[in-house]
C-alpha cells in the first residue's frame, strides 16, 4: 500500500498527515503536489493538501485519510527548495508547517474548492436496464438544485 505524508488547510498540527494513495494515482504523485483528500472522519469532505513526502507503508500508524484528486495537472507546486524555506519558516517563527506552506504560495495557488453543481435536463437512467434505487440522500439533492439551480460543493459535503 503506498502512502503519502502531507500538510493540509485546516489541520494545524506539527507532524504531517498519513494518508492512503490510491493505485490510480500512485505513478504520477510527487512530492510537493497539491492535492485533495478525504479524511477518515468526513469522507464526504474534500480537503487541500501539500504532499510533503512518499512511503510505501506505515509501520503500525493508521492513515488519516485517502487522497481523492492531485491538482494543477501533477505538477509539484512545492519545490524542495520551497519545502525547506517553509519547514525553516515554521521552526524559526513557532507556527505550523501548513501555515508557513501558505505564506511561500503565490496567490493563484491557494485555491479553494468551490465547484457549482447545476441541474440541466437531469434524467436518472441506467444502460443495463436495471431499475435505478433512488435513495433520500439523492431525492434530497436534486430537491435542493430544482429550487435553486446551482449548488457548491461543499453544501453537497455538510
Amino acid at each position: 500500500m503506498r502512502l503519502a505524508f502531507l500538510y493540509a488547510n485546516n489541520y494545524l498540527r506539527d507532524e504531517p498527515l498519513l494518508v492512503t494513495i490510491p493505485d490510480d494515482f500512485a505513478t504520477e504523485l510527487l512530492p510537493g503536489c497539491q492535492v485533495l483528500f478525504s479524511p477518515s472522519s468526513r469522507p464526504r469532505k474534500s480537503v487541500i493538501g501539500y504532499v510533503i513526502r512518499l512511503a510505501e507503508n506505515s509501520g503500525s500508524a493508521k492513515p488519516e485519510g485517502i487522497l481523492t484528486d492531485i491538482l494543477n495537472s501533477g505538477r509539484p507546486v512545492l519545490t524542495p527548495i520551497i519545502l525547506q524555506l517553509s519547514t525553516w519558516m515554521a521552526d524559526y517563527y513557532i507556527t505550523h508547517p501548513i501555515e508557513a506552506i501558505n505564506a511561500v504560495l503565490p496567490a493563484p495557488l491557494k485555491t479553494r474548492v468551490r465547484e457549482t453543481v447545476a441541474l440541466n435536463d437531469f434524467q436518472l437512467t441506467s444502460s443495463s436496464g436495471r431499475k435505478i434505487v433512488s435513495t433520500k440522500l439523492c431525492k434530497d439533492i436534486l430537491k435542493l438544485l430544482r429550487h435553486g439551480n446551482t449548488l457548491k460543493v461543499n453544501q453537497l459535503e455538510t
